[in-house]
């Protein structure tokens, strides 16, 4: 391709950031469609190396996150069509006629009341980690939903210090859940309580903004997640900039909305129709149904004794808690039979039942029916 048709687009982004690295998968999934780009990868290390490596790549446009003050002045210098991936409120200095893609915190807002109203939590404490801008529109947003429904919601903006989140987070009442700005802060927070003995979900709920996958299942517990969709976020950057550098118009602020909410441990389902541990005893159940759990495994999570839990179950679901896991992995066995063509031997096997012929007792008993007539019958 000829010079004069290639269009050269330097994206600035700091190298460290998970949400940057993921907008450039969507920036770089855009940029396969056409051919005539060229993206040149400048590291955002310092201010001299940024203008270094932008003057190398001598640009047609430019793509960038959150820069420092010297930088984006430096870029707004440029007069160059610029695409700003980030929140404007995190930018000291917004270069001029620069177009902003972000993400739409009301809806993040909004979601994450939704998701969190329907897992039984109706008492809320918001923290935030920046007191930014942004942090400030997805918790309107969420207390607004959670007026609707006759929740209660409280709000610790940052700076705070660890004393004073402790003392929010002791004081919360039973059924009660944490919306963390992030999951860097919700992360925070899950640390904090485990050192000070407030087991998370036993005491509390907690759920994040983002789903950096790295921090989100290794934390203690795992950590429920809202997807923000950076890599969409990059997409629609890139998709703003190549309309600009082809004359046409665009929004100054353009919004995308997020993706789902990925459940893990932190955020389990609760009701106010059983006790808490049985709840938090079924949720885990639920989620681990395909794996080989065994009563002490749900015991532990239940946070109580097992002669409690055992009374408890026997009490509130007529059942053993060695009875509802096999009630949950039979009934899982039944969706996956009806959903899949393979032979049943195999997803007994997925489903954690190494011997097919105990599954197909207890499943006849359950259904009346056997694995190969619940299969026809979902037909």
């Amino acid at each position: 391709m000829s010079d004069e048709k290639a269009k050269r687009i330097a994206v600035i982004i700091p190298y460290n950031s998970p949400s940057t690295w993921r907008k450039l998968e969507g920036i770089m999934t855009f940029a396969r469609l056409r051919p005539e780009w060229e993206i040149a990868l400048v590291s955002y290390d310092s201010p001299a190396a940024v203008r270094r490596a932008v003057r190398k790549a001598n640009p047609n446009g430019i793509i960038c996150a959150r820069l420092d003050e010297k930088t984006m002045a430096y870029v707004t210098s440029l007069s160059l069509p610029t695409v700003v991936a980030f929140h404007p409120d995190d930018t000291q200095a917004k270069p001029k006629g620069a177009t902003y893609v972000i993400s739409d915190g009301q809806l993040i807002g909004r979601a994450v009341a939704r998701h969190a109203r329907a897992r039984g939590y109706r008492s809320f404490l918001c923290v935030g980690r920046f007191g930014a801008e942004w942090e400030n529109e997805r918790f309107t947003a969420f207390e607004s939903e959670i007026s609707k429904f006759g929740g209660r919601s409280e709000r610790l903006s940052a700076p705070f210090s660890q004393d004073a989140l402790q003392k929010a987070l002791e004081a919360l009442p039973p059924r009660s859940a944490v919306f963390a700005a992030d999951d860097i802060v919700a992360v925070e927070i899950l640390n904090l309580a485990h050192r000070k003995g407030l087991d998370v979900p036993q005491r509390f709920g907690v759920v994040g903004v983002s789903d950096f996958t790295a921090l989100c299942e290794n934390s203690h517990p795992p950590l429920t997640s809202l997807d923000q969709d950076f890599a969409r976020g990059g997409y629609l950057a890139a998709q703003r900039l190549d309309t600009i550098l082809k004359g046409g118009i665009v929004p100054k602020t353009s919004y995308y909305p997020p993706g789902k909410i990925h459940e893990r441990d932190s955020l389990p389902q609760v009701s106010a129709h059983h006790s808490l541990a049985t709840d938090l005893a079924m949720a885990f159940i639920a989620r681990n149904v395909a794996q080989p759990i065994e009563v002490p495994d749900v015991v532990s999570a239940a946070g109580v004794s097992r002669r409690t839990l055992e009374n408890l179950f026997r009490h509130e679901l007529k059942s053993s808690v060695a009875g509802k896991i096999r009630q949950a992995r039979i009934e899982h066995l039944a969706k996956e039979i009806s959903r899949s063509d393979a032979p049943i031997n195999e997803i007994c096997l997925s489903c954690g039942w190494p011997h097919a012929a105990h599954a197909m007792r207890l499943f006849k008993k359950r259904f009346n029916s056997t694995m190969g007539e619940w299969r026809k019958a979902q037909l």
